[in-house]
């Protein structure tokens, strides 16, 4: 009886000994599965991060992009300008040139008062074709500051909706 108690008591032992290497190892699975799960995790955080980065940092080089080619047409557009108003005071000026040239040779040639009288009617048409060219000058710098205007405050729009 004593063998047979002995053999029981070793075979509990074994079965216990057996149970406790299976839930070792069942537990040992567990944490190598919930190690792989958090590195797995970890790396889709990352490569969502990474890929956040990307995106943003293509967004600033594009506005970027954008900024400096809209600041590149405003120059463009002032030089523009600049050179037609400088082209219009130039006409403005031999268009004075001109008539004081013609002026002296009216003058010149006005002998009688006849003459006089027409050199001062040619004169004053003169001097109002003058005044109209002035105008339109004017009036196109106030279309060119008016569009100035315009432009600035389309880029402000844009700026702020970015």
């Amino acid at each position: 009886m004593h063998h047979e108690s002995l053999a029981r008591e070793q075979c509990h032992r074994i079965q216990a000994s057996e149970r406790e290497r299976v839930q070792r190892e069942e537990a040992s699975e567990r944490e190598r599965v919930q190690r792989k799960d958090a590195l797995e995790r970890d790396r889709v955080q990352q490569e969502k991060a990474l890929e956040r980065d990307k995106l943003q940092k293509q967004e600033a080089l594009e506005r970027e992009k954008m900024l400096r080619q809209e600041a590149a047409l405003r120059e463009e557009k002032m030089l523009a300008d600049v050179l037609a108003r400088e082209e219009l005071n130039l006409a403005r000026e031999k268009a004075w040139a001109e008539i004081k040239a013609r002026n002296k040779q009216f003058k010149r040639q006005a002998s009688n008062e006849h003459q006089q009288q027409k050199l001062e009617m040619e004169m004053k048409m003169q001097i109002a074709q003058m005044e109209l060219m002035e105008t339109r000058e004017l009036e196109f710098q106030q279309e060119k500051l008016h569009e100035k205007d315009i432009t600035d405050k389309e880029m402000e729009a844009r700026l702020q909706l970015e």
